[in-house]
């Protein structure tokens, strides 16, 4: 094999990186103002280690900055600033939180066409075709759409951060998910998840959903309704449950596959609820405290499942 000959483009790729990363140079000037979302992002970051430092919840703390304050990581995707926090902790705090942030924000950016080169090995693209979609990757457009390009991440662009970080887990993704699919059989592929979900905060499980109608049985429980006293007092439970996913794609024809799908929701305590109900044992009330003659029964959360098939014609 001639190894002489991959080592060409590679080297090649290596000579054009370094004009890309000194073109990019000017990432590094943390005193600059930023006019995009690298504003909050930094903030959020410098909040977060402000909440470890105090004894704060990092998943659940209160951001001042965001319009008139909302606790932003309970429901935001927080890795690429938790990871920068904590990096600053392992640092010993010898570097400040802002140029742990500029030098994340460049080494994603930088890095990008390494993540393309090695994703497209994954999904065993000759070397020559990797180096090449790893080269060009940095020349990706679009008129302003947030997708895979400069224009989102750089100082003159949108600074999406979390973007920044999710898209080398996308491509990495998709290069190893090809690789198990193939490594079984090309004609027949395994595949699975698992998924556990804890809340920011306890649930108060002493709290009852009321009746559910037809109409709101996809809804489920939205609207937790007071059983007793101790309602509200407190959070019971984190865990929500376990998700596991199970499927199986077969080609059993060219241009024909047949996918089946089975999911599996292990239940968690922070699903459970409480219902007042009378000696007779119809309910007391709806959303009213157990008076006289009611007493509080706790309801597990049921486990849930569902299965699906379909089959799949290419053209």
């Amino acid at each position: 094999m001639d190894r002489g000959g991959e080592a060409e483009p590679i080297g090649r790729w290596g000579l054009a990186e370094i004009e890309r990363l000194f073109a990019l140079r000017h990432c590094f000037r943390a005193g600059q103002f930023d006019l995009n979302d690298s504003v909050f992002h930094y903030t959020l970051v410098d909040r977060i280690v402000q909440a470890i430092e105090r004894g704060e919840n990092p998943l659940d703390c209160w951001v001042s900055e965001w319009t008139l304050g909302y606790p932003v990581p309970r429901t935001y995707q927080i890795l690429g600033h938790i990871s920068v926090a904590l990096l600053y902790f392992v640092l010993g705090k010898t570097v400040s939180v802002l140029t742990l942030f500029v030098w994340a924000r460049f080494l994603l950016i930088a890095f990008l066409p390494l993540t393309v080169y090695v994703s497209a090995r994954l999904l065993m693209l000759p070397i020559s075709a990797a180096v090449a979609s790893a080269a060009l990757s940095p020349l990706i457009a679009t008129n302003n759409l947030y997708g895979l390009e400069y224009g989102s991440y750089l100082w003159r662009g949108n600074g999406l951060f979390t973007q920044a970080v999710a898209m080398h887990f996308l491509l990495l993704t998709l290069g190893f998910g090809f690789r198990v699919t193939y490594n079984v059989t090309p004609a027949f592929a395994v595949y699975g998840t698992i998924n556990p979900t804890w809340a920011a905060e306890k649930v108060d499980t002493d709290t009852g959903c009321g009746a559910t109608t037809v109409a709101q049985a996809n809804a489920g429980c939205t609207t937790r309704l007071t059983v007793n006293d101790r309602s509200w007092v407190e959070g019971d439970s984190r865990y929500i449950g376990t998700e596991l996913d199970l499927g199986v794609t077969w080609r059993f024809a060219p241009n024909v596959a047949l996918d089946l799908l089975g999911a599996y929701l292990f239940a968690g305590n922070a699903l459970n609820t409480a219902e007042c109900v009378a000696l007779g044992g119809a309910g007391v009330g709806t959303g009213n405290p157990c008076g006289t003659g009611g007493t509080v029964v706790r309801r597990d959360a049921n486990d849930a499942y569902q299965a699906t098939a379909r089959v799949r014609l290419s053209f």
